[in-house]
């Protein structure tokens, strides 16, 4: 006992003790007892689950243990497993949370570029800078026009005036035509600015369209580390919310902008140019306007950000309950994930409030500051025109021209509302632009033809990360058409030794060789056309099951995919379906059950006739019938290729050429079903565990 509490981890050592002093003194020694005989992990998951049982359960718990039989044990730690790991996310998703809620505060967040960010969003799809110039263009046109406008009125008031003043008829010819000049250049307005709406959309929509398909070919040239280190509903947030905010945002405030700005300019020169004195008067509440919507920009960035980051880990936490909402009631997490939804829509109800406040008050305070150079224009103007300083045209002119370059410096502060939010998702969207893809370990790819399947591990290293190694020093020799089994227990590195044969994963050290040519010396396309794969977890699409089964091979013919249906038994359970082979499966397949699944992927595996084949846990969803039935079409598939089956139930892999038996990331027994049981090692304390009962 004394042993076995010094190998123990300290914070596990002092959990253990704080049991012990608790424990009535008839207890402890029977405690003491099973301890001895328990690993660290068994010792870990035990007081995890007393630690939330009350006494009752606890003792109902241990009687139930006692009758349970091996394999129902080995089921349940199997289970616990499932349980762990789901309490392991949520504690992450909490710590997520109070992170981002922490970096969701201004004076915390980090500073983002902005400016650069928008620059490259600008002049990100190829070929739109001519047409951006040619919308420059249009709307310097259509916003001189609109400029020119008030300048030919302020003529016409100027020409009645003088008239009025001097006694003397109106001329109605001049006016007239002044007033057609004026009809002309609105029309023209409005024509211009149609169609330079016109072009923003469609330039707007281009950029969009490039961003989504390089979003795509990115997700498809990720590491797999990428998916496993973040939120899937993040991702998904990124490339379709992101994306779809950047193209509502810039095909909104791309017009309003660019004729905005020519507007004010054209206004303010036009001031000056009628009385460089109240264009002063005019333009002296300018700077404050413009520095008041800057501070309340500054603010609302950062919450911009914070809202889109929280929708996407929102996203994020749907996706994974709907997904696992079985799994969920099964464990009675029910009460946890609301909790965690709802702290998470709280974060982004904050964020979104916030955001949404800073900018909507951008509009009154330039109001009032726009109002205030209103008033002051309008007196002095009144008074300049009653000594005859300044003509009552001028004036007239003068005050449109305030109005008419105020609104645009009031629409601009307002549009960065829909600015900041676009910025704040473009750059969510090219975080996943600029990830690195998986490396390119060759100059001068080569592909391998007529594989005969031989396989080598040389001293093969491996960790998720590079100072934490999994895998220490593997070494496997595989020859052509033989069937190797990997076993051992979870987390013993069984489908990492698969997923590094696949590349999706680049180990640290060694090498991997197929029939004698490194797989680092071949594209990823060509090295995973050579195999072919079922998994625990099965991927079926929304489509017919006659559509998912030829999913594995292009161009298959019906008579190729009846045959494999057959051979892979799953013939019977559609033939008994109303639509049979056309039975629509949906989203999630629902519609089937997990054993038809699972044969649809075998069969999809047959189909595709794969030099090598890699089983992880194929008949794991079949029930014992099912898989007996699908043994004899099995070993005919396996037949002349070679082939890797991971495994927990052993009486599918006596036959094995080769078994490796992995712990804890290595190879600790490797040989024959008779060599390792006959060495009664680890391999055998196993099976036997499963088959004492019969």
């Amino acid at each position: 006992m004394n042993e076995i509490m010094q190998n123990l981890p300290p914070e596990l050592k002092k959990k253990v003790m704080g049991m012990l002093a608790n424990m009535p003194e008839e207890r402890r020694e029977g405690f003491k007892k099973k301890l001895a005989g328990m690993s660290e992990d068994d010792i870990r998951k035990m007081l995890d689950n007393m630690g939330q049982a009350t006494p009752e359960e606890k003792k109902a718990r241990l009687e139930k243990l006692k009758s349970m039989t091996p394999e129902q044990l080995a089921q349940m730690s199997k289970q616990e497993e499932v349980k762990r790991q789901m309490q392991e996310k949520m504690q992450q998703g909490s710590s997520s949370a109070g992170s981002a809620r922490g970096g969701g505060r201004g004076a915390k967040a980090q500073a983002k570029d902005f400016s650069g960010t928008l620059k490259r969003l600008i002049t990100y799809k190829k070929g739109t800078m001519p047409k951006m110039l040619a919308v420059c263009v249009i709307a310097v046109i259509s916003t001189v026009c609109a400029v020119v406008a008030p300048a030919v009125l302020a003529r016409v008031l100027n020409i009645i005036q003088q008239k009025v003043a001097s006694g003397k008829e109106l001329e109605w010819f001049r006016i007239a035509r002044a007033l057609r000049v004026l009809g002309v250049l609105y029309l023209l307005n409005t024509g211009l600015t149609i169609v330079q709406g016109r072009m923003v959309t469609n330039i707007a929509q281009d950029m969009i369209g490039q961003l989504r398909r390089d979003v795509n070919r990115k997700i498809m040239k990720l590491p797999f580390s990428y998916f496993d280190s973040n939120s899937k509903g993040d991702i998904l947030s990124r490339t379709t919310n992101d994306i779809d905010n950047i193209g509502t945002s810039f095909q909104q405030t791309a017009v309003r902008l660019l004729s905005d700005i020519v507007t004010i300019a054209g206004c303010i020169i036009c001031m000056f140019v009628l009385s460089w004195k109240l264009a002063i008067l005019g333009l002296v509440m300018l700077p404050f306007t413009v520095m008041g919507g800057r501070i309340i920009m500054a603010k609302s960035q950062n919450y911009f950000r914070g809202q889109w980051s929280a929708l996407g880990e929102l996203n994020g936490i749907a996706e994974e309950s709907f997904s696992g909402l079985d799994v969920i009631r099964a464990f009675g997490y029910e009460k946890n994930k609301i909790e965690e939804y709802r702290r998470k829509s709280e974060e982004l109800y904050k964020a979104s409030r916030k955001a949404q406040f800073l900018s909507g008050i951008i509009n009154p305070v330039s109001s009032v500051f726009n109002n205030l150079s209103y008033i002051l224009l309008c007196c002095v103007g009144a008074a300049l025109a009653i000594t005859g300083n300044v003509s009552v045209g001028n004036i007239t002119a003068m005050m449109q021209y305030q109005k008419q370059y105020s609104n645009p410096v009031t629409q601009i502060a307002s549009l960065i509302n829909t600015l900041q939010s676009a910025v704040a998702s473009a750059e969510r969207v090219f975080e996943v632009i600029d990830e690195k893809e998986e490396e390119e370990t060759s100059d001068n790819y080569r592909r391998l033809e007529n594989v005969e399947g031989n396989i080598t591990f040389e001293h093969l290293k491996f960790g998720y990360t590079p100072n934490n190694l999994l895998m220490t020093d593997i070494n496997v020799d595989v020859k052509k058409g033989q069937m190797i089994a990997i076993v051992g227990p979870t987390g013993a590195g069984k489908t990492t030794l698969v997923n590094l044969l696949m590349r999706f994963y680049e180990p640290n050290g060694g090498q991997i060789k197929i029939d004698g040519m490194s797989i680092r010396d071949m594209t990823r396309h060509d090295l995973r056309d050579i195999f072919g794969m079922v998994l625990q977890e099965t991927w079926l699409f929304n489509g017919t099951i006659y559509d998912n089964i030829a999913y594995g091979k292009a161009g298959a013919t019906e008579e190729q995919v009846k045959e494999v249906a057959k051979a892979a038994q799953v013939e019977f359970f559609f033939d008994t379906m109303t639509d049979g082979y056309d039975t629509v499966l949906n989203e999630d397949a629902s519609n089937i059950s997990q054993g038809q699944k699972q044969l649809l992927t075998i069969a999809r595996a047959m189909l595709s006739n794969p030099p090598i084949l890699i089983l992880d846990e194929a008949t794991s969803s079949v029930d014992t019938r099912t898989e007996v039935m699908i043994q004899t079409a099995m070993s005919n598939l396996l037949k002349g290729r070679t082939s890797f089956v991971i495994a927990h139930r052993l009486s599918t892999i006596k036959d094995a050429d080769l078994i490796l038996y992995m712990e804890n990331g290595n190879i600790v027994e490797q040989g024959s079903h008779n060599a390792l049981m006959e060495k009664g090692g680890k391999y055998a304390d196993l099976y036997n565990s499963q088959f004492a009962q019969a």
